[in-house]
C-alpha cells in the first residue's frame, strides 16, 4: 500500500478514537468518576502524541519524494564547484622565477573569489539539507559536506600559492567596484527615503 493511503486510514482511526473519548467525557454518568476522568484526559494525551508522530511522519514522507532529485542536485553543484576549483588551483600554479602580470593577478585572484564564493554558497545551502528528518538524506549530504572540505583545503591552497599578489590584485578589483557599489547603496538609500 501507498504510505499516504496508510496516514489517511490512521488519521481516520485518531478521529474515531478522539470522538470516543470525547463522547465520554461528556457522558453525565462519567463525570461522577474522578479516577475514570482522569484515565480518559490520559488517553486524549496519549491519542496527541500519536497524532504528532503521523503527522510528522506524513511529512517526512512527502520530504523523502523529492530527497532523491535534491541530493542529485547538490551532487552536480558539487561537480561544478570541483571544475571551478580546479581552475583556481590552475591559475594559482607558480610561473616560476616570474611574478605575474597585474591582469594575470587579477584573472588568478578572481577565478579563487568566485570559487569561493560559490562553495560558501552551496556549503550554506547543503549544511540546510544536511538537518533533514530523514537519516538516509542527512549521511548522504554529511558525505557532500566531507566533500566539500576537501575543496575548501584545495581552495585554501591555491590561495597560499597565489600568495601576495592575489591579495593585491584583489585590492585593484575591489577599488575599481567601489564607486559602482557606492552608487547602488546610494541609489538604494534614495529610494527607502
Amino acid at each position: 500500500r501507498r504510505s499516504s493511503d496508510l496516514f489517511h486510514e490512521t488519521a481516520n482511526v485518531c478521529e474515531a478514537a478522539r470522538k470516543t473519548v470525547v463522547q465520554k467525557q461528556q457522558d453525565p454518568r462519567n463525570r461522577s468518576s474522578p479516577s475514570f476522568s482522569t484515565q480518559l484526559k490520559k488517553l486524549l494525551d496519549r491519542l496527541e502524541i500519536v497524532e504528532a508522530t503521523v503527522a510528522g511522519s506524513r511529512q517526512a514522507a512527502k520530504e523523502a519524494a523529492s530527497n532523491k532529485s535534491t541530493l542529485a542536485e547538490q551532487k552536480k553543484g558539487l561537480k561544478s564547484l570541483e571544475v571551478s576549483v580546479t581552475e583556481a588551483e590552475t591559475s594559482a600554479l607558480p610561473l616560476g622565477d616570474e611574478q605575474p602580470s597585474d591582469q594575470t593577478a587579477e584573472v588568478t585572484a578572481e577565478s579563487i573569489r568566485g570559487a569561493q564564493v560559490a562553495l560558501d554558497a552551496w556549503r550554506k545551502q547543503a549544511e540546510v539539507l544536511a538537518n533533514n528528518p530523514h537519516g538516509g538524506m542527512e549521511l548522504a549530504m554529511g558525505r557532500l559536506l566531507e566533500e566539500a572540505k576537501q575543496l575548501q583545503a584545495r581552495l585554501n591552497d591555491a590561495k597560499s600559492l597565489a600568495g601576495a599578489s592575489n591579495e593585491q590584485a584583489l585590492c585593484r578589483i575591489f577599488a575599481r567596484e567601489v564607486p559602482h557599489e557606492l552608487a547602488k547603496a546610494e541609489e538604494a538609500m534614495r529610494k527607502a527615503e
